[in-house]
Formats: C-alpha cells, structure tokens, sequence
C-alpha cells in the first residue's frame, strides 16, 4: 500500500493532465499531415502505410525495438554527431516521460492515421474544387472547409486522448 500513497498527489494528476494536452497538440500537427496524405500526392500512399505499420506490427517487437533504439542506437548517434555523454534515457528521471510519450505516440499513429484519412477521405471534392475556384487559399480551404467536415473526428479524439 506504501507504493501507491503519493499516487494520488495533485502533482502527479497535473502533469498527466498536462502530459495529455501535449499529446493533443502533437495529433493536431497530425492532421496537417495527414491532409497532405489524403490530396493523393507522391508518396502519400508510402506514408500511409508507414504511419499504419505499429499497428500492424506486434507490441511485443516494436517495444522491443523501441527499447533497442532508445537505449543504443539514439545514444550513440547523439555521441558522434554532437559529442554528448551517452545516457540510457529510460533509466533517467527526467527522461522516461518523454520516452514513454514517444512510445505511446508511435504506437497510436495507425488507428489516428485510419480515422483522420476516413474522416478527410469524406470530405466532398466539390466542396474543396468550389473554393478553389473562388481563389481561396490552400491554408484557407483547410480551414474553412476540410476543418469544420472533420470536426467530429478531431473531437472523438480528443476525449479519448484526454481521458
């Protein structure tokens, strides 16, 4: 029972708040990318299928690859590009919830690169072509129009991310 006393501190609960909010930022930066991924451009369809593999993959192996590159590979490229001490980061304090935040973001990509690609696949090209044809922007058309079709989708995700 002594191991779990300081769980319930004010502190911890902020910083998972926090830590969540940031996750919420980086999956907005994910529908920027993946609005290049649905315009059908070199290469989207590449990246589709990369973003998707962790779900495809095994747990099991990508943790196990993950662990591999965090504690050998990342290291070691830091020490001959900069010359920084090596450093296992999942054994540092100050590290691990950036570490495991990294981990939970790569392995969530494919179910949010599935429903963000449903949800732009969704949009009405005319829609798009009209305010193309009315001069709009490409910023402006994301905003205007791709934003507000996919709204249900970002929010559906942000309560499962946040909660």
């Amino acid at each position: 029972m002594l191991n779990f006393s300081n769980v319930n501190t004010r502190v911890l609960i902020l910083k998972i708040f926090f830590v969540r909010l940031y996750f919420l930022q980086i999956f907005v930066v994910l529908i920027i990318i993946f609005n290049y991924i649905n315009k059908k451009k070199p290469a989207s369809g590449f990246f589709r299928t990369v973003l998707y593999l962790p779900q495809v993959l095994s747990s099991v192996v990508l943790g196990i690859l993950f662990k591999y590159v965090v504690r050998n590979a990342v290291p070691e490229m830091l020490f001959q590009w900069f010359g920084t001490e090596k450093i296992d980061a999942l054994a540092e304090p100050s590290t691990q919830i950036w570490i495991m935040m990294l981990f939970n973001i790569v392995m969530s990509f494919g179910v949010n690169v599935l429903l963000y690609s449903n949800a732009m696949g969704n949009v009405n090209p005319a829609n798009i072509e009209s305010a193309e044809l009315e001069g709009a922007s490409t910023l402006s058309i994301f905003w205007h129009v791709i934003l507000p079709k996919i709204y249900p989708t970002i929010v559906s995700l942000a309560v499962v991310i946040i909660s």
